[in-house]
């Protein structure tokens, strides 16, 4: 269709073991990178919702096992064969946190804000009749700007392998075109492996407090989690933010103003805490206006269907630890796995939320083990994932920093050895 997206691989931080300070500090780093990019959303005009550019975002967690694949930076053919001996047949959890981000023509969004109706019917009209290639070169400048954003707060191009889980993560990272056979409830893909897609329909616990309110890794650590999790959305700035809590209150205190007259004796106590909760809301982003928000956000998880004598999946969790409700995309199944890959247009989930960008900053989405040096010899694997953790004895030399090593066990676990 002409777009361009770009895609970076956020950090993995270790959370499981870490205080309150290094979850709520790994958060902010979250928080902190969908605020920049959010600062490039337009506000609308004259109060016009279809002049406003809201940036698109689609943040993609997947989760998957296999054999760890030897470190790039491994300094010898040597080293390298051995490593590969020692890691064949190692079976370990992997996983890799992407953010996506819809790129933009600069110079045809000004014009197009100055443009009129006429000129934007017949623009739409030649584009649906010709086939013109895409202008890479009219994206650079965006391109530049985002990717020098997404360095600044450590994310990086992806590897060949998260690429590979990326694009067809539910087919093993294979691109051979799969066999998929569509039921109402679940795909499946080459007659053996079964996928169940589910949205998120809805949260019924008006706050959550960081950072006891790791939401999405909760559910990924799960026995039978699910392997990808994905949020696609528009940052709306924090002035159109405010303009519609603002218009929400007065709504809101008008129907209640409404039913005091007409049931003077009928007090809606729910109806109560949603109005004080949205003012308090609201007065949030009146301090702060440049804050945006997750407008229209869509979350749709998939996994892999769980075993009959499974006493818990993360539908249920999530309901009895966070009051978040999630429904199966019954005869959506295909178009949900349509809405999960990269650069989609498909929206599938009838359940769009409003968030703040807390909600997904401070989930954990990006939780899982990160441990050790890039490369080195394999010592082990890290809890609670399982992840290879490698040493190298000359990194902090390489650094000039003191080299310090603890090695921790019980009596007799081979600390020595």
């Amino acid at each position: 269709d002409g777009s361009l997206r770009l895609y970076a691989v956020v950090r993995n931080h270790p959370l499981f073991y870490e205080d309150d300070a290094a979850i709520l500090d790994a958060g902010r780093r979250v928080e902190n990178v969908l605020h920049e990019i959010g600062k490039t959303s337009l506000s609308r005009a004259f109060g016009i919702r279809s002049t406003a550019s809201y940036r698109d975002i689609h943040v993609l967690s997947v989760r998957w096992e296999g054999t760890p694949e030897v470190p790039p930076g491994t300094p010898t053919p040597a080293e390298e064969a051995y490593l590969a001996d020692v890691l064949d047949g190692l079976h370990v959890p992997q996983q890799a946190t992407f953010l996506g981000v819809k790129l933009r023509d600069l110079d045809a969004m000004a014009a197009a804000r100055s443009r009129s109706i006429v000129d934007m019917t017949v623009e739409l009209v030649a584009s649906v009749l010709g086939d013109k290639p895409t202008d890479y070169a009219a994206f650079e400048p965006d391109r530049r700007h985002i990717a020098a954003v997404l360095r600044r707060h450590e994310c990086r191009a992806p590897t060949h392998a998260e690429r590979r889980r990326l694009e067809a993560w539910f087919n093993d990272g294979r691109h051979a075109e799969p066999e998929i056979i569509r039921l109402p409830d679940k795909l499946v893909v080459n007659s053996r492996d079964e996928l169940e897609f589910a949205a998120l329909e809805r949260f019924t616990a008006p706050m959550f407090a960081a950072p006891h309110a790791m939401w999405l890794a909760d559910a990924f650590n799960l026995d039978h989690g699910p392997q990808v999790v994905s949020l696609r959305a528009q940052l709306q700035t924090g002035e159109d933010t405010n303009r519609d809590l603002r218009r929400s209150v007065r709504l809101q205190s008008k129907d209640r103003e409404d039913d005091r007259i007409n049931n003077p004796h009928d007090e809606d106590s729910e109806e109560s805490e949603r109005l004080e909760f949205t003012r308090a809301i609201r007065q949030e982003y009146a301090q702060g206006r440049d804050m945006p928000s997750l407008y229209g956000c869509s979350v749709v998880f998939g996994r892999r269907t769980p075993p009959r004598h499974a006493s818990e999946t993360f539908v249920e969790y999530l309901s009895a630890m966070y009051g978040i409700e999630t429904r199966p995309l019954e005869h959506r199944q295909m178009l949900a796995l349509d809405e999960v890959q990269p650069t989609s247009r498909v929206r599938c989930s009838p359940w769009p939320q409003r968030l703040n960008l807390g909600m997904v900053a401070y989930s954990g989405i990006a939780s899982f083990t990160d441990l050790g040096d890039p490369e080195g010899a394999f010592v082990g694997q890290g809890l609670p994932d399982g992840t290879p953790v490698y040493f190298d004895p000359m990194a902090a030399s390489r650094h000039d920093k003191p080299p310090v090593t603890y090695l921790c066990g019980r009596p007799g676990s081979g600390k020595t050895m």
